[in-house]
């Protein structure tokens, strides 16, 4: 995949991340325009539909080139026996479930994701409500794990620091801040090794 086409899948996902900070909830059956600090730029828009105990989410992200790139996932959740059940299909059509459980006791959720190839991982994530973080823990077949800590920063924003299998760690911390006065909201990475970026996106544009 070429560095464009990672950018643009990035954006899709920031752009519903920014638009849910706005206050006027611009990811649930609305549209806009977006645009990042390097000059590119383009429209979105988004659905979120609940019924019983599915969820259904859409989103696409339009370049200013024309380019169009969609995500949409579909959630079911049983109360009463915990199951979890999710399907999402990414940009260039690219499909993956995920069929887990949450066990309460141990205050987990514990799933198996399959990607596009058939390959499997699986995975648990679990909250520290104490220090305010989250955490997942990937494992392949093969015996290697990658796993990932989010906690909120001082800031406001968060940081998130994924280990791989070697014990190499990677940190990556984000903050989002929003112009009520002017309906914006802007989110801001930055990456290993200093680097950055930021998207603002314009809800009802």
């Amino acid at each position: 995949m070429n560095t464009s086409s990672k950018l643009t899948r990035a954006i899709v996902g920031a752009v519903a991340m920014a638009a849910l900070s706005t206050g006027v909830q611009a990811d649930r059956n609305g549209s806009g325009t977006w645009s990042t600090d390097r000059g590119a730029s383009g429209t979105y828009s988004g659905q979120s539909e609940r019924s019983g105990n599915s969820v259904n989410r859409s989103q696409t992200v339009t370049t200013e080139g024309g380019k169009t790139f969609s995500r949409s996932s579909q959630t079911e959740f049983d109360r009463q026996t915990g199951e979890v059940n999710s399907t999402v299909t990414g940009p260039g059509g690219r499909t993956r479930t995920s069929t887990g459980s949450i066990d309460r006791e141990e205050g987990t959720l514990n799933r198996t994701i399959t990607g596009q190839g058939g390959r499997s991982v699986e995975a648990t994530t679990s909250v520290d409500r104490e220090n305010k973080s989250i955490g997942t823990t990937y494992s392949t077949e093969s015996g290697k794990s990658v796993s990932t800590s989010t906690s909120r920063n001082e800031g406001g924003g968060r940081s998130t620091t994924v280990t791989g299998p070697g014990g190499k760690e990677r940190s990556v911390q984000s903050t989002t801040r929003v112009d009520r006065d002017a309906g914006t909201a802007t989110g801001t990475m930055t990456g290993p090794g200093g680097r950055s970026g930021s998207l603002t996106i314009n809800p009802g544009d």
